[in-house]
């Protein structure tokens, strides 16, 4: 601001006091310009311990009322547009840490894209899936050859309800490396097979303590059945010792038969969200409702703002 006219100007860089400013605004005991200035360097950031444990309860009874904790013979259950399926889902989509970060890093003008449960059967990963698939998330997924020339198109919140572990999380994730220049990044569904295992070889697995956030920008590759089939590669190795060593063991047939027909453990079925939020230029992956039954007023406009309709 200035003291005469035109009184408001702008410049190409914050000066020392709108830089001292937004450094020291804390949220949920969390530096705001630390995460962001990380944000733009990395293009990720990961915050623990911003979604209380009522909380947590809530969201996680709303995921299995609208049947996306049961993965039955399956290795996963999604479920999609769930700000119209519940308030709580609303309420998180305007998060203020994620509004704070989305609309300084990514764009004032954005629009939320979908909000979307998945319930991950790390146990019928390891024994009935024969292989690991990567994806991106809208609008990477959609796009057709050569791919989409903007590397910063969306905004991803990938909120944990549970806490994921090496014992119960069968996710991965990689940066998607650019392809023909810095803007167009690499995708999994226009790669060859001999490109994804490439590109994957750099994977980290994906662990994260129940309530917190993992805000990423852009195309990244991501997969939920990491270790596909292991469980017969450890059961081969063990079968071969144990023949050598003398033991008995049960038949293979018996075995596979006795693994088809047990139930879901929910200790091997964590629960993540995703928020997803795309640029004003690109359209919603869906019409996007929402339930705004006890929300406040800064958060019903905060939805408004992001284009999502009551």
């Amino acid at each position: 601001m200035l003291d005469r006219a035109p009184w408001v100007t702008l410049v190409p860089a914050p000066t020392e006091t709108e830089m001292f400013q937004l450094f020291s605004l804390m949220m949920y005991g969390v530096n705001v310009g630390k995460q962001l200035d990380l944000l733009e360097k990395n293009g990720y950031v990961h915050i623990d311990n911003l979604i209380e444990e009522s909380d947590l309860e809530v969201l996680r009874n709303d995921v299995t009322q609208l049947g996306g904790r049961s993965p039955v013979g399956v290795h996963e259950a999604r479920c999609t547009g769930l700000a119209a399926g519940s308030s709580a889902f609303s309420r998180l989509s305007v998060h203020p840490l994620v509004m704070q970060l989305a609309f300084r890093s990514f764009s004032p003008q954005l629009m939320l894209s979908d909000v979307e449960s998945c319930c991950t059967n790390a146990d019928h990963v390891r024994k009935e899936l024969e292989s690991t698939t990567w994806h991106v998330i809208h609008p990477y997924s959609s796009a057709e050859f050569p791919g989409l020339v903007d590397a910063k198109a969306s905004l991803t919140a990938t909120w944990f309800l549970d806490t994921f572990t090496e014992a119960n999380s069968t996710w991965a994730w990689v940066k998607a490396p650019p392809t023909d220049g810095p803007h167009m990044p690499k995708l999994p569904h226009l790669s060859s097979p001999e490109e994804i295992e490439a590109v994957t070889k750099s994977a980290t697995p994906l662990s994260a303590l129940a309530g917190s956030l993992w805000l990423y920008t852009g195309a990244v590759w991501t997969s939920n059945n990491v270790g596909a089939a292991s469980f017969w590669k450890d059961y081969d190795a063990q079968t071969r010792y144990k023949h050598l060593s003398g033991q008995k063991d049960a038949t293979f047939r018996s075995l596979t038969d006795a693994q088809r027909s047990a139930t879901s453990k929910e200790e091997l079925c964590p629960v993540l969200l995703q928020a997803t939020y795309v640029r004003e230029f690109i359209l919603p992956r869906s019409p996007m409702h929402a339930q705004t039954a006890g929300l406040a007023e800064s958060e019903c406009l905060d939805l408004q703002r992001l284009k999502v309709s009551s």
